[in-house]
């Protein structure tokens, strides 16, 4: 089913692969250190990289850990630095679920919902 917003022509270029003048704007909230070798933090590059491709603007929001890439064809967005939290594993902890997950969330909801600044 087309969403509601985009036009036929769109949609049916977008399903065949092709390029689309008119994207999307998508924010990437990536949960974990990026870019860094591993698993999730690959595929949401790998992501955000062929969403850009296709014409959508894409913005990632992250952690303050990761490597720094230049020329990637999106924005990265990072929360402030957590000198308590250098963890680069996956996984739960106490500190990122009541510490960095919430300043994840503050990064990117003050300039998105209506009522809010930063």
């Amino acid at each position: 089913m087309r969403p509601a917003g985009i036009s036929p022509k769109s949609w049916i270029c977008a399903a065949a692969g092709e390029t689309v003048k008119a994207g999307f704007s998508v924010a990437v909230i990536a949960a974990c250190p990026f870019p860094i070798r591993g698993g999730t933090p690959i595929r949401i590059l790998r992501m955000a990289e062929s969403l850009a491709a296709r014409g959508h603007h894409v913005e990632v929001i992250t952690y303050h850990l990761g490597q720094r890439v230049v020329d990637l064809p999106f924005a990265v967005h990072r929360i402030p630095r957590v000198p308590t939290y250098q963890r680069l594993k996956p996984g739960p902890s106490y500190q990122k679920l009541l510490l960095v997950d919430p300043l994840l969330a503050a990064r990117w909801l003050p300039s998105r919902v209506p009522g809010t600044s930063t």
